[in-house]
């Protein structure tokens, strides 16, 4: 059966119209052109052979071809730049596993998983010797989830995952995903192992036009791909390990870890902090036991805990206003107007730049937020380019008002909600409807 995929803000406008009871109607432009038979592809394959047990490999993948509108690079781009990192990782490590790790770039994954499952038929017989198969396609950003495909091996993954409970919290789940490459090898009997990662903008770029370079963040890449583990793992494997593999001078001597290497590190903690848990909890203490860094190291970049914040600020903002511009939105289409709703009340709210703006205010350091200030005005001045005045007061009145709104509503949103009985889902339309109003009005 024919499959046409539409964009994420196209599906959103018709789940609005049908919840209104409104029919809706499509007009579906397909041009598809059809080859004379198959196209050649190959997977890409590299083994760091295990010293004891060499024959027993665990297959590490991501998938080199993307969906057709775009580049790919949230789907699967990411996930290829962070399993060549991790290979490259173990190498210069000098630690030779003690099984085989084998790093597949599979292809053919938005087809059907044809690459894997072309893999699990051509290895079949060597299958019944391998470990499990792990693979990333789930966007950019922290590893939030581990589905490990098969209940038994929950007991068997949690100690790693309660070793890392400093730096993240960790959800192991034995759930099996088959929209990935790592269904096939649960359909061939083994543990299909899937990271899921802590990647919300992940809906907006998957399979559509926008999956470029544009839309992926190099800070967040780089996590990805060079994750260290806490200096105080729980775990004495954990501690041994982290002493062997971590990068020496020529003396001897541990090399401190870069300062913007440190300072995404610090950043990425604080963010997880903001969100999970009270404001009171994000301290500099905290933080920096949660990044794995010293109180002093990270005192050094930050100057104090106002300073984290405003560079919190800072980093939460330019994330919102580089996939505003990755949209291209237009101000005068209802639909957009809709998206921009979205995207800055879930920054406000679920991401935490509420509370971090809230926390400046408080404390009487709102003089801290002049590089926010100038990344906004930048914004609004890039937007009203080429527009008539009026239509450069619109772009910042808006502005305005969704700041407001996004602040209120991260707030007292819940609270006001619940005694008037209104829905978060509710309250974002009334308001899509009343900037659409004033947009008509002026």
């Amino acid at each position: 059966m024919p499959v046409v995929s539409i964009a994420a803000e196209d599906q959103t406008q018709i789940e609005r119209l049908l919840a209104r009871g409104q029919a809706v109607r499509l007009r579906l432009n397909v041009q598809n052109t059809f080859t004379s038979g198959p196209v050649f592809s190959e997977n890409v394959v590299g083994d760091i052979r295990g010293s004891e047990e060499p024959d027993q490999i665990l297959v590490v993948g991501a998938h080199l071809d993307s969906w057709d509108l775009g580049t790919g690079s949230t789907d699967d781009g990411t996930g290829v730049s962070t399993v060549l990192a991790a290979a490259a990782a173990i190498q210069k490590s000098g630690v030779r596993p003690r099984r085989t790790i084998r790093f597949v770039l599979f292809t053919g994954e938005e087809g059907g998983q044809q690459g894997s499952t072309a893999y699990t038929k051509q290895h079949a017989d060597e299958l019944q010797n391998d470990l499990a198969a792990m693979v990333i396609d789930s966007g950019q950003g922290p590893i939030a989830r581990v589905d490990l495909g098969r209940t038994a091996v929950v007991p068997l993954f949690e100690p790693f995952a309660r070793a890392l409970r400093n730096f993240r919290k960790l959800e192991i789940t034995d759930r099996a995903s088959f929209g990935t490459d790592g269904g096939p090898f649960v359909l061939a009997g083994l543990p299909g192992i899937t990271l899921q990662q802590d990647s919300p903008d992940y809906r907006y770029t998957v399979h559509s036009a926008v999956d470029t370079q544009a839309a992926t963040r190099e800070d967040l890449v780089d996590v990805d791909g060079a994750t260290r583990l806490p200096r105080r793992s729980s775990c004495p494997k954990l501690r041994s390990l982290m002493k062997k593999t971590a990068p020496k001078s020529k003396n001897g001597s541990r090399i401190r870890r870069a300062a913007p290497d440190m300072r995404l590190h610090a950043l990425a903690a604080a963010r997880q902090l903001i969100v999970e848990q009270p404001d009171e909890a994000l301290t500099m203490r905290a933080v920096a036991e949660a990044a794995g860094v010293t109180h002093p190291n990270l005192s050094h970049h930050f100057g104090s805990l106002a300073g984290l914040h405003a560079a919190l600020a800072e980093e939460l903002i330019g994330e919102l206003l580089t996939g505003l511009r990755a949209l291209g939105l237009d101000a005068d289409d209802n639909d957009d107007y809709a998206t921009l709703v979205d995207r800055v009340f879930e920054l406000y709210d679920q991401k935490g730049l509420g509370r971090v703006l809230g926390w400046l205010v408080r404390s009487g350091e709102t003089a801290r937020l002049q590089p926010v200030n100038d990344l906004i005005a930048q914004f609004i001045a890039d937007s009203a380019h080429g527009r008539s005045n009026n239509e450069a007061r619109v772009i910042a009145r808006d502005a305005l008002i969704l700041s407001f709104a996004a602040y209120a509503e991260s707030s007292v949103g819940h609270l006001l909600g619940g005694i008037l009985k209104i829905s978060p889902l509710q309250r974002r339309q009334y308001f899509v409807q009343a900037l659409t109003a004033l947009n008509k009005m002026y």
